[in-house]
């Protein structure tokens, strides 16, 4: 589909009518009632525009609309994070893109992270040139995020607390446990630390490692808060959580936190 082929007055008017209410992304369901034509036609016309060039399917049933004024459907994509949004819901942008939202990381990462608590098949899904990685939660835990703005659609992307707690709870989410360590330095010296609402998501995800592994960072990093220490020593279960659970077990045992430090989170910085 390299270039853009004629189009009839009929179609380039429904065309014009899904640009203007569409917003870039949609449906079979939503152009049949958008254009007020029933689902068989809706399907058709999709069908057809995609040949044409005028659209271009992102999976079955759904997808992106290309501008009257393109000249190729390769110079066009939508935005990543609102196909996210529209392919995976319920859930939310999170890990490293989370990251790279609220400023914790300068690290670029080329794939776009999402917890969802809808149905997938494969851990990485490739959408539109797009490589997007998964993570299947439950329902209890959509709690946490915050609509960010990408033109003119809102989306879920965790706020920076959730962020963080969510890399301490997986390491791998947010690129190994010496970038988190970055990653918790960078949060607890920003305007969105908020111990209060740290220590309550540690608790609502239900995970001690994730305790553990701030507890044991906080105190390498030179962390004088001792109320936040004792609070999350109150978190802390029997049995040793590996600090970063993606490296083989190795290292010394902390007692204080019930952990392995089978990784030198002295050397994060």
């Amino acid at each position: 589909m390299a270039n853009l082929a004629g189009i009839s007055e009929t179609n380039r008017q429904y065309l014009t009518r899904l640009h203007r209410r569409a917003k870039g992304l949609v449906d079979v369901g939503e152009a049949s009632t958008l254009l007020d034509i029933d689902r068989v036609r809706a399907a058709k016309l999709l069908a057809q525009l995609a040949e044409q060039g005028w659209a271009r399917r992102l999976r079955r049933g759904l997808y992106v609309l290309i501008p009257l004024e393109a000249t190729s459907p390769e110079d066009w994509s939508e935005d990543p994070w609102i196909v996210a949004q529209r392919v995976f819901q319920p859930g939310y942008v999170a890990g490293w893109s989370a990251c790279e939202h609220w400023g914790f990381t300068k690290q670029i990462f080329r794939d776009v992270a999402v917890f969802t608590a809808g149905t997938i098949r494969d851990r990485r899904v490739t959408i539109d040139q797009t490589t997007y990685v998964l993570r299947k939660i439950s329902d209890r835990l959509l709690f946490g995020t915050r609509a960010a703005w990408r033109k003119d659609t809102p989306v879920q992307v965790s706020d920076p607390t959730r962020t963080v707690v969510d890399v301490l709870d997986d390491p791998a989410w947010g690129g190994g446990i010496r970038h988190v360590a970055q990653i918790v330095e960078a949060y607890c010296s920003s305007e969105h630390r908020n111990d209060t609402l740290l220590l309550d998501y540690l608790d609502r995800i239900g995970n001690a490692a994730a305790a553990k592994r701030l507890g044991y960072i906080l105190e390498v990093q030179g962390a004088t808060d001792q109320a936040l220490l004792d609070r999350l020593r109150a978190f802390v279960t029997a049995g040793y959580v590996q600090l970063d659970p993606a490296v083989p077990p190795r290292g010394p045992f902390v007692a204080r936190w019930n952990l392995r430090a089978n990784v030198d989170a002295k050397r994060a910085g």
